[in-house]
């Protein structure tokens, strides 16, 4: 029976040698239609749709942060070996839960403001959730969701700046190290 370490290296050593293997978004072509989706739902200037589209904005910037920590977690790994570390990112972590592993992670570029973005983020979305009852008028509910859209725009910009970033270092580490040789 094969050590588990060999698991271990063959994994970082197919991963670093093919920039092809780093982690990405997955169904990214649904994510683009979840997003017309959200800003047709958005601009149909009603309750359902500020709903919807908060809902939307909310699961693909989940998975946006849930990437940049498998990409910086793929770094680490690599950085460090031939020391093996276990970075499986937990499943059904909740929101708040995704921005403490970041807190724990590598830094890169626009973190900072990416991590505070997505806490302002998620203080709006739970308020305007969670008071939606307590809104004055349907304008007020408008302002708010605005907000919401806004966010979400600014923090798919951060994502991209971040991603950028950790991949320049993973690229600057696989011209450090021969990981086809490796293999």
């Amino acid at each position: 029976m094969k050590d588990i370490n060999d698991h271990y290296d063959k994994y970082i050593f197919d991963k670093m040698s093919d920039e092809n293997e780093w982690p990405e978004i997955e169904n990214t072509k649904l994510i683009g239609e979840f997003i017309k989706i959200a800003n047709k739902q958005f601009s149909n200037n009603n309750i359902e749709g500020y709903l919807s589209s908060t809902l939307i904005f909310h699961q693909i910037i989940e998975e946006l942060l849930i990437n940049l920590l498998k990409l910086s977690n793929l770094y680490i790994q690599a950085e460090i070996w031939p020391t093996k570390l276990n970075l499986k990112i937990k499943e059904k972590l909740m929101f708040g839960e995704i921005i403490r592993e970041h807190d724990r992670s590598i830094k890169f570029d626009k973190k900072t403001e990416l991590i505070d973005e997505c806490r302002k983020f998620n203080e709006i979305r739970i308020k305007f959730v969670h008071n939606l009852l307590k809104f004055k008028n349907e304008t007020e509910v408008k302002t708010k969701a605005k907000s919401i859209q806004e966010k979400f725009r600014l923090i798919i910009d951060l994502y991209f700046e971040g991603r950028e970033h950790i991949e320049y270092l993973l690229f600057d580490l696989q011209k450090r190290i021969d990981w086809d040789l490796m293999k």
